[in-house]
């Protein structure tokens, strides 16, 4: 399904249903976000339906850098 909504250059899982992502780019609109939009990463927890795609604060030189902006959104199931 991640692959309907973005790109990435890399991934990581969590657990069977949580999933993150790094360098991703928008493929279709979400949002105000419209196809070629760019984020440092994306994170999709499919049991609960929640999509959050992140900036990181570039500024800070830490291992784990801070998540600038975010922007939170809700997944739904359509069968065609």
């Amino acid at each position: 399904m991640e692959r309907e909504l973005f790109t990435w250059s890399g991934w990581d899982q969590h657990d069977t249903a949580c999933l993150s992502f790094t360098g991703v780019e928008l493929v279709r609109q979400i949002g105000q976000f419209p196809p070629g939009t760019k984020f440092d990463g994306a994170y999709i927890d499919f049991d609960k339906g929640d999509l959050q795609l992140l900036n990181y604060d570039k500024t800070v030189k830490e291992k784990i850098m801070p998540v600038k902006e975010h922007f939170d959104f809700k997944l739904g199931l359509v069968v065609l």
